[in-house]
Parts: C-alpha cells; sequence; structure tokens
C-alpha cells in the first residue's frame, strides 16, 4: 500500500468515502489517477478497496492510520460524513486551505472551507462524462426502497452507515 502512495504525487483523503458522494468522489479521483485514502467505518473498508481506495477507520487513531497510509503525506482533504474531524484533518494535510467539507458547517471556524455547491466562482457548470463511462459512472445502490417507505430511507440514512445511494423508486 505505502509504495502505491510513494509512487503518485497527489494523495487526497475522502472522509465518508462509502456514501454515494463520497463514493463517487473516490472513483472519480481514482480514474484521474489520484492516490485514495478513504476513510469509512470498518465493515466499509472491502468496498473502498474495490473502488480503488487505500482503507483507513475512523475514531481514536485516526490520524496516525492515514499517515501510516500516507507517508508522503496528504495534498487534500474532502469531508463528505460531517462527522466533527475537520481540526484532525487540517492536522493532515498542514494548511487548512486544503481542507474542504460538504457537511460540517463549522470548518470555516477552523480555517476550512463549506462547499455548498451554490455562489460556484465559475459559472460554467463542470465537464461530465458520458454515460457508461468509467466505474464513476455507475454509483453504488445501498438499497432500493418503494416510495411508500421514504421515511424509513431517512432512518436508514441517517445511521450514517449506508453504502452508496438509497434510492426511492415510484410505481
Amino acid at each position: 500500500m505505502n509504495e502505491l502512495t510513494d509512487k503518485i504525487a497527489a494523495v487526497i483523503l475522502v472522509n465518508g468515502a462509502s456514501v454515494g458522494v463520497g463514493s463517487a468522489a473516490v472513483q472519480f479521483a481514482v480514474e484521474r489517477g489520484t492516490t485514495v485514502i478513504g476513510v469509512a467505518g470498518p465493515s466499509n473498508q472491502n468496498y473502498l478497496v474495490s473502488l480503488g481506495a487505500i482503507p483507513a477507520t475512523y475514531g481514536p487513531g485516526h490520524v496516525e492510520r492515514v499517515r501510516a497510509r500516507a507517508r508522503t503525506g496528504i495534498d487534500a482533504t474532502v469531508d463528505i460524513a460531517g462527522s466533527g474531524v475537520i481540526p484532525e484533518l487540517v492536522a493532515l494535510t498542514g494548511d487548512p486551505c486544503r481542507v474542504v467539507s460538504i457537511a460540517d458547517l463549522s470548518a470555516p471556524e477552523h480555517g476550512a472551507r463549506v462547499s455548498t455547491g451554490f455562489g460556484r466562482q465559475n459559472p460554467r457548470p463542470p465537464r461530465r462524462r458520458a454515460p457508461g463511462r468509467g466505474r464513476a459512472a455507475h454509483p453504488a445502490r445501498h438499497t432500493n426502497l418503494p416510495l411508500t417507505q421514504t421515511a424509513a430511507a431517512h432512518v436508514v440514512n441517517a445511521t450514517g452507515h449506508v453504502r452508496g445511494r438509497i434510492v426511492i423508486t415510484v410505481p
């Protein structure tokens, strides 16, 4: 594992790498040749490997586990989980400007950024690949639920242990 991170210059960490947005972020970065360290729960470590990420678990000792996987350091971090680890992510990059969260609105208190998708500097939409190309064109599904179980989908999502997307089907 460390041999891989030593060979590729860009190393990013995705906190919350097994959820829908995190899975897509991992896949897009890996497709572009970036080394990705994905942080998720113990039950999702093999899933992260299947996406092309170097897996790491969250919790006490998180920073040390990540540093052990990326001896050359972390160039940037993306927080998808909003689990209150912005200070640790800043410590890993050494620069709060290299930390962005889509879920932790307290990130600016630590010098990091929050991205909501609104107010982008570039008004042009991002370039997208044609459907069906690459692994990220097919995000993982956690489960499919009928429209009548939308409330249950919210309950499942709130556990923080969803792998991929929950798809609500309409009859």
